[in-house]
Order: structure tokens, then C-alpha cells, then sequence
């Protein structure tokens, strides 16, 4: 039977941490990756986002963004699982399977 596993996220308010200039904070933001093992070597990967950029960024823009960031994100996480292979296996143990 094929694994699942979801992992749902949502932005926090973190007014201590100081905001870099020229940039614009999210005033919401959630989402969940969804995973899906195919084969042994093969996943599915959902990825859903719900954001509100606040801020006056114009349209087009964010639309832009909002076509490029799941494939730039998707293609991060690739790297990153690449990038630390068999370091995580026993925080992931505790997972039910």
C-alpha cells in the first residue's frame, strides 16, 4: 500500500525578529505538503499555499510568484533530501508508518 505523509505549515506573527529592508511581510500564510510514495524510488508531491502577501505588490507579480514558488520550492526540498540523506532516520522512526 502506498505511504502517505502530510505536512501542513502556517506563518506566525514574529514581531522580535526584525523585517528586512525592502521586503514585505506576509500577513497570512498557510499550506501542507502532501507525499505520496509511488515506488521505491518515486513520490507524488502535493503542495498547496494560502497566502496573503499584504503590502502593495502588484498583481502581476504575484501571479508570477504564485506560478513559480511550488516548482522552486518542490525542486528545494529535492536538494535538501539529497543534501541530508540518512542523517534524520531516527526522528523519522518515530513516525507511525
Amino acid at each position: 500500500p502506498p505511504s502517505k505523509l502530510q505536512v501542513t505549515f502556517e506563518a506566525i506573527a514574529a514581531p522580535e525578529v526584525a523585517r528586512a529592508r525592502g521586503t514585505v511581510r506576509m500577513k497570512s500564510a498557510n499550506g501542507f505538503y502532501l507525499i505520496e510514495a509511488i515506488d521505491a524510488r518515486r513520490s507524488l508531491v502535493q503542495y498547496e499555499l494560502d497566502a496573503d502577501p499584504a503590502g502593495a505588490l502588484p498583481a502581476w507579480l504575484i501571479a508570477m510568484q504564485s506560478t513559480r514558488n511550488p516548482f522552486q520550492t518542490v525542486a528545494g526540498l529535492r536538494r535538501r533530501l539529497n543534501e541530508t540523506r540518512g542523517q534524520y532516520r531516527a526522528q523519522i522512526s518515530r513516525f507511525p508508518h
